[in-house]
This record gives C-alpha cells, structure tokens and sequence, in this order.
C-alpha cells in the first residue's frame, strides 16, 4: 500500500468528520432562526395587546380588567426576555458549531494536500523508474545490435 493509498484512508476519514460537523453547525444555525422567530412572535403577540390595551382605553374598562391586560403584558414581557436569552445561547452554540466545523475543514483541506502532493511524488516516482527501465532496455539492444555486428 502507498503513501497516498494510506493517507487516503485518514482523508476520508477527516472528510466525513467534516461533513458531520457541517450537519451539525447547519442544524445549530436552524435553531437559531426558529428561537428568533418565536422572538418575533412574542414581539408581534406583545404589540397586539398593548394595541388592544391602549384601544379600550378609549372604551371604558373596568379597573380589574385593566389591571389583568397590564399584568399579563409584563407576564409576555418577561417571556421576551427570556426568549432574548434563548436566543443568544443558540447563537452562542451555534457560533461554537461553526467553528469546530471550519476547523475540520481546514484540516480535511490540509490532508487533501498532503495526499495530492504524495500522489504526484508517486507519479513522477513511477515515471523514473519507467525511464529509467526502457534505457536499460534501450542500452541493451544497442549492446546486443553492437555485438552481432562484430
């Protein structure tokens, strides 16, 4: 087995480590998008009320009830904050999935390298030995034509 044929193996085998970590980092960057929609929903959820608040304002509510449309939007409130929260902890996750993949990229590039430069050696390696046999031959029947022309 050569050199290539070896580092071949370890290539693959960074490769597929590589495309797991890009799954990974892919499915990490998913959730980031979902936890920030569902942001954006208690936004909207948020602003709905408040509208709906400041609307019966004009229509006479009743102190209690007022007093529940105020509790409950500090009740979403809070929810945004935590989803604030959630948020920036997939990034954060996210952002560490990414850089394990990148760094799996660079070192599959690396062996991909390592494997072409090793696959030319080789070539040329072969190409010398190739020559190298068909002047021997060459040689030899000069010395065979050399000797039956005595």
């Amino acid at each position: 087995m050569t050199r290539s044929s070896r580092m071949k193996v370890v290539h693959n085998y960074a490769h597929t480590k590589e495309t797991e970590a890009a799954t990974v980092a892919s499915s990490s960057r998913t959730v980031v998008e979902q936890q920030k929609d569902r942001l954006t929903q208690l936004h909207d959820y948020r602003q709905e009320y408040w509208t709906k608040l400041v609307n019966s304002q004009s229509t006479r509510f009743n102190a209690a009830s007022l007093q529940d449309y105020r509790i409950f939007i500090s009740r979403i409130d809070q929810a945004i904050e935590q989803q604030k929260q959630v948020v920036n902890t997939a990034e954060q996750d996210h952002h560490v999935k990414q850089q394990d993949w990148m760094q799996k990229r660079t070192k599959a590039k690396a062996i991909e390298t390592v494997v072409t430069n090793l696959e030319e050696k080789e070539r040329k390696h072969a190409q010398k030995v190739e020559q190298k046999a068909m002047d021997e031959q060459g040689q030899k029947v000069r010395i065979k034509l050399y000797e039956t022309s005595d």
